[in-house]
């Protein structure tokens, strides 16, 4: 009898252990979170160059999408995408991630030659359908390290540049990654707000909807006035991200779309926000620029967004007139 009693006991002793210190066998098949991961080390292919039959150096890389090449040698060559001329560089390399026989992305490097002209780095996504150059944010003359990063759940693979730390504008030391994302072909400075990324390429009325992502837009104007500006600027296209980190969404008044202009910017990484109202007779904006922000480029990006208008002028033009104030702080 006693030993009857006691192994039961036992047992249920080690069963009680084990479902203490044990993981449970299911835990093995959950699903990894999706989030983008670093690849080991890997660091692309640089293109070497080949004589072609009337002695030019030809450097090439091609897939299913996109044809990139470089024809000439170092003091005067030629880029070519998909047979057109993309630039005509002093000099240009290209490197290829993760490697030449499964390309991805490439890496052009182009230079103008002296000091007056650092290199620049853009991206080409090989896989995109409609492939074009994206310009590396960053430091000049400073050169990034690449890093592949590898495919993961609903994620396509992609590549970050990290920068060297470096002292900012105010004295501090700093250090910049960016990341690549291929799915609205822009780089994302590290830190920026997933919350707003989500609706980058989407109609600007989307993020208007979502409460968590307006609410710097409602602090700034107040309910009323944004429920104002979200009609006023009804008729809307796709927004973009600008400069790595700027979400851009422009629209118009329905019935009136020649003669207004309604710009909405978020700073994806500090949460600030910008919005102008423009029409015939006057403008209407919101928002502080600081001298941080002008180096960022927000008046660069507000320029473009107006360029596109011929109705209104540039950021400078409107606050030369006193229509439009650049507040600093």
């Amino acid at each position: 009898m006693i030993m009857m009693t006691t192994r039961p006991l036992y047992a249920a002793i080690a069963a009680a252990y084990l479902a203490l210190h044990m993981p449970p066998v299911f835990a093995q098949d959950q699903p990894e979170p999706e989030v983008r991961k670093a690849a080991p080390a890997v660091h692309g292919q640089k293109l070497r160059p080949q004589r072609s039959a009337n002695s030019k150096d030809i450097r090439r890389i091609q897939t299913r999408f996109a044809r990139l090449e470089i024809i000439g040698d170092a003091g005067l060559c030629t880029v070519f995408l998909n047979g057109k001329v993309l630039d005509e560089p002093m000099s240009a390399d290209i490197t290829v991630f993760p490697g030449v026989r499964n390309a991805q992305f490439a890496i052009l490097e182009t230079a103008g030659g002296g000091n007056c002209c650092p290199p620049e780095w853009s991206v080409i996504d090989l896989m995109a359908p409609n492939a074009r150059p994206v310009k590396v944010p960053g430091q000049p003359w400073a050169e990034p390290k690449w890093t592949y990063l590898k495919p993961t759940g609903k994620f396509r693979p992609s590549i970050s540049a990290r920068y060297a730390p470096y002292t900012d504008e105010i004295g501090d030391k700093a250090e910049r990654t960016y990341t690549f994302i291929p799915e609205i072909a822009a780089w994302i400075e590290q830190g920026a707000r997933a919350k707003y990324l989500k609706h980058v390429g989407k109609y600007p009325e989307e993020l208007l909807a979502d409460r968590e992502a307006r609410e710097t837009v409602i602090a700034l104007l107040g309910k009323d006035r944004f429920g104002e500006f979200r009609e006023k600027a009804g008729v809307q296209t796709p927004s973009s991200l600008a400069e790595g980190r700027y979400y851009v969404a422009t629209g118009c008044t329905p019935h009136n779309c020649g003669d207004t202009l309604g710009i909405l910017i978020i700073d994806t990484i500090t949460d600030a926000s910008w919005v102008i109202f423009l029409d015939d007779r006057n403008v209407q904006a919101a928002g502080t620029v600081s001298r941080m922000d002008e180096k960022r480029g927000l008046l660069a990006v507000i320029d473009r967004i107006l360029s596109e208008h011929d109705t209104f002028k540039t950021y400078r033009a409107l606050s030369d007139q006193g229509k439009l104030k650049v507040v600093k702080r």
